[in-house]
This record gives structure tokens, C-alpha cells and sequence, in this order.
């Protein structure tokens, strides 16, 4: 749980200024106004078991407030301290969230349940531990806190405290046997939990009493890539000096280089490879990581690993190479650099796209002009007989249209069903595009495999103005 998210939660239920209708003693206790407080209680002892509308007793309110006098006399007046909010509190976490060890021993002192869980389960000492309240946390386990309670996701105070970077409270839950490998119900361990915080002061303490440095996680990632995936350099040194796994893989097959190439965290992506990390590694769609930094852009990464020999060319399960998935995202820089590592301009995916084809379908023209510098074949056809002028012309992208046509794409090409490009325009409305196209020749009388032609194709689809601008151009009726 991120601590922003805990403390929303849990400030939002205690503060009793928060929208909370409070009755007159929850205002009299909340002001510290003692000698009010005797003379309401006075008048009516039962006064004392009122809730204001977040479910928080006069006591819970007094604990909140830190008015030590104030929850004495309640207590003498045998406040329960047990009586849960709305949200499952009790006057002892308010104490254990402001690292208040006076409060928490009056209150334990008149039976406060140290074990009490909130409705996510969570216990006072998950919330010690959560804050870095070591005097509390002591106090609470002196008293026979549970170190290993589980809450709701399966975390113990360690993992919280782990994250938080509370070294000290580590040291105490370790010195009072909590499980160092105990694992949340997304199977991550305290020391996940550290590593993917940055938090190396905790993650070298855990290592030196026994962590398990390549635990899996529920998605195989272990410590190492928590660290890499979150560019954590110290950790990951950390980590490997600990001889952690370099090249493990995750159930999606991917590996620690993967994570940092994806991220673009570029010293870490270094440190690994200097330890052994196979460059060229892919994880179970085929991916390299010069592919998984192609496609976010991170250029200088994708240089690291080429200089690395990384394999330019190599081959996703769907054929695939980094070049297709830069030119799909747009990423000149990315292309350029792979062009100038001897990409393949022309090379095919399973489908039979190729780069250019991509660039066109997602409309980035100045990746398709650098393709076409570079000896793209502006004509070549995908399984479907698609050429890249189809699919820029099927996504409206005028000015990668213009492109192509500047470089003798042929406006009459035919697909598989004999569709040309114009047909692609009158159906889908593009009617700039399909202006155009007649203007450099586009056959307005061709038909495809199904006897239509661009006339109908438009009139089928109810563009009408398509329909006006082809009749003017010399339609056989």
C-alpha cells in the first residue's frame, strides 16, 4: 500500500474536524476542555459511548487530539477502549500513528487490544511500522503484538515497514522473529517490497539476515527486476553483489535488462549487462530488449545495447523486428539509429507489413520519409495485397498520402480484392484524401473483386459528398 493511499485513508476517518457531526462532548474532548468534560459526564454518564457520524468515540477523539487528561478521565470513567469506528479503529492506532508510546500505554494499561485488526485487517503494529514509529512498535510487541499478522493483501508489518525504508523498525521486527520471507498475496516478499522502493539501507539488512535474494513473486519477478524495471542502480548493485540471478526470467519470459530497456533506465541497463545480462535474451512473445526500448523511444538505451551487439534484426514471434515497433510508434531518433546499425528497411512481419506500412497506418510521416530515403519499397504489398498507400489512405493521414504519392506510389494499386485506394476513401468518407487521389489519376471507374466501384462504395456508405466530388470527375454512369 503506498503510504499517500494509508494515510488518506485513515487521516480522513480520524480527524474529527473531517465533515464529522459531532456531538457536544466530541467538541468539548476534541478542544482538551477538561473541566466541560467532568461536568457533561456529570449530567450524563452514558454520554460517554456517543458516536459522532465516522463512529468515533469521545475516546477515540481524545486519543486522536492527544489530550492526555482528557482520555484519563474517560477511561476513570470506563471509556471502552476497544469500540471500534466506522473503519475498524480503536484509539490505540491513532496513538500508534502519531508515535504517541504515553497514549498507547494508557490505553493498553485499560485493556486496549493490541491485536485488534481494522476492516482491511491491518493490525497497531502494521501501522507502527507502516509510520517508523519504533517506540510504539516496541511497546505494542512488548505487550504480545502478532509480528507476522497478515492484513488483507497479505502484507505483514515487515513489508510495510520494508517499503517505507524504516530501517530501524526492520531491525526490531527481526529481533522479535518475524518472518523474513514471508510473502503477500501477490507472493512479493519485504524484500520486493524494499528493492522496488529504492530503499537499500533496508535491502542490505534483509540480505544479511537471510532474505531469499531471487524469490519469485505470483509473475515470477524477482527483487532484481523490482529494482531494475524502477531504475534503482544502488539497489541493483545491492542485489548483485548478493549474487542475484542476472538473467532470470519472469513468467512472461522477460528479464531484468528487459525491465530497464523497457523503463529506459540506462545505468542499470549498463550495470546488468557488465554482470552478465544476455543482451539478445527475449521474453515469450519474442521480444529483445533493443525491441522493448524501440518501441518507448528510449534511444539511448537502444545505443547501450547495440553496443553490446545487440541484434538489430532479430525476429518476434510475429516476425516482427525492432524497426517495425519504432516505426509504429514514431520514434524517428529510435529508426534513424537503427537504419544506421544496418536495420532492414524492407524486412516483413507475418502479416507481410513492413515498416514503411506501419509508419503509414499510425500516420507518422517523418518516419515514413526517412524509410523512403533509406530504400523502403513504397509499393510492396502486405498478405492482403495492401500497400502502405491502403492503410494511410484508410486512416485519413492526407499528409503521408502526399508522401507516398511523392514517391511514385502507385494511386491505382489493387489489394487482394481488387480495392484500390480510392475505393478505401469513398467508403470511409475521407473526402480531402479522396481529392487527392483523383488528382493524381485515380481510376474512378475501376472495380473491385465484388463489381463496386469507388461510386458506389461512397453512395453504400452515405457520403454523399463523395459521391458529388467522383460524378465530377468523369464516373461512367
Amino acid at each position: 500500500m503506498k503510504i499517500s493511499t494509508f494515510l488518506g485513508r485513515f487521516f480522513h476517518s480520524t480527524n474529527p474536524n473531517y465533515a464529522a457531526v459531532c456531538g457536544q462532548i466530541h467538541d468539548s474532548v476534541c478542544d482538551g476542555e477538561l473541566q466541560k468534560v467532568k461536568t457533561l459526564l456529570k449530567d450524563n454518564p452514558y454520554i460517554i459511548t456517543n458516536k459522532n457520524d465516522k463512529g468515533q468515540t469521545p475516546l477515540y477523539v481524545a486519543t486522536v487530539a492527544g489530550k492526555n487528561d482528557v482520555m484519563e478521565l474517560l477511561l476513570t470513567h470506563k471509556a471502552d477502549a476497544n469500540v471500534k469506528s466506522n473503519d475498524g479503529y480503536t484509539p490505540l492506532y491513532a496513538a500508534a500513528v502519531a508515535g504517541r508510546k504515553d497514549l498507547a500505554e494508557l490505553l493498553l494499561a485499560y485493556k486496549a487490544e493490541v491485536n485488534t485488526k481494522d476492516n482491511h485487517a491491518m493490525t497497531p503494529l502494521h501501522f507502527a511500522a507502516l509510520m517508523g514509529k519504533n517506540d510504539v512498535a516496541e511497546l505494542l510487541l512488548a505487550h504480545g503484538a502478532e509480528v507476522n499478522a497478515k492484513d488483507n493483501d497479505g502484507q505483514t508489518p515487515l513489508h510495510l515497514a520494508a517499503a517505507q525504508g524504516h530501517r530501524d523498525e526492520v531491525e526490531l521486527l527481526l529481533a522479535y522473529g518475524t518472518e523474513i520471507n514471508v510473502k503477500a498475496k501477490q507472493g512479493r516478499t519485504p524484500l520486493h517490497a524494499a528493492a522496488a522502493m529504492g530503499k537499500n539501507d533496508v535491502v542490505e539488512l534483509l540480505l544479511a539476515h537471510g532474505a531469499e535474494v531471487d524469490a519469485k513473486d505470483n509473475d515470477g519477478y524477482t527483487p532484481l527486476q523490482s529494482a531494475a524495471y524502477k531504475g534503482h542502480k544502488t539497489v541493483v548493485e545491492s542485489l548483485l553483489a548478493n549474487n542475484a540471478e542476472v538473467n532470470v526470467k519472469a513468467r512472461n519470459g522477460g528479464t531484468p535488462l528487459h525491465s530497464a530497456s523497457l523503463e529506459g533506465h540506462e545505468t542499470v541497463a549498463e550495470l546488468l549487462l557488465a554482470h552478465g545480462a544476455e543482451v539478445n535474451a527475449k521474453d515469450n512473445h519474442g521480444f529483445t530488449c533493443l525491441y522493448m526500448a524501440a518501441g518507448e523511444g528510449q534511444k539511448a538505451v537502444a545505443e547501450l545495447l547495440l553496443i553490446h551487439k545487440a541484434d538489430v534484426n532479430a525476429e518476434a514471434n510475429n516476425r516482427s523486428m525492432p524497426l517495425h515497433i519504432a516505426a509504429g510508434e514514431g520514434h524517428k531518433a529510435i529508426a534513424e539509429l537503427l537504419l544506421m546499425h544496418r536495420a532492414e528497411v524492407n524486412a516483413k512481419d507475418n502479416t507481410g507489413a513492413m515498416p514503411l506500412y506501419m509508419a503509414g497506418w499510425e500516420g507518422h510521416m517523418d518516419v515514413a520519409e526517412l524509410l523512403l530515403t533509406h530504400g523502403a519499397e513504397v509499393n510492396a504489398k502486405d498478405n492482403d495485397g495492401n500497400t502502405s498507400l491502403h492503410v494511410a489512405v484508410a486512416q485519413d493521414h492526407k499528409d503521408v498520402v502526399e508522401l507516398l504519392l511523392a514517391h511514385k506510389a502507385e494511386v491505382n494499386a489493387k489489394n487482394n480484392n481488387d480495392v484500390m485506394p480510392l475505393h478505401v476513401a469513398a467508403r470511409n468518407g475521407h473526402k480531402d484524401v479522396a481529392e487527392f487521389l483523383l488528382s493524381h489519376g485515380a481510376d474512378v471507374n475501376a472495380k473491385d473483386s465484388n463489381g463496386a466501384t469507388p461510386l458506389l462504395a461512397a453512395a453504400q456508405a452515405g457520403h454523399k459528398d463523395i459521391v458529388e466530388l467522383i460524378r465530377q470527375h468523369g464516373v461512367h454512369n
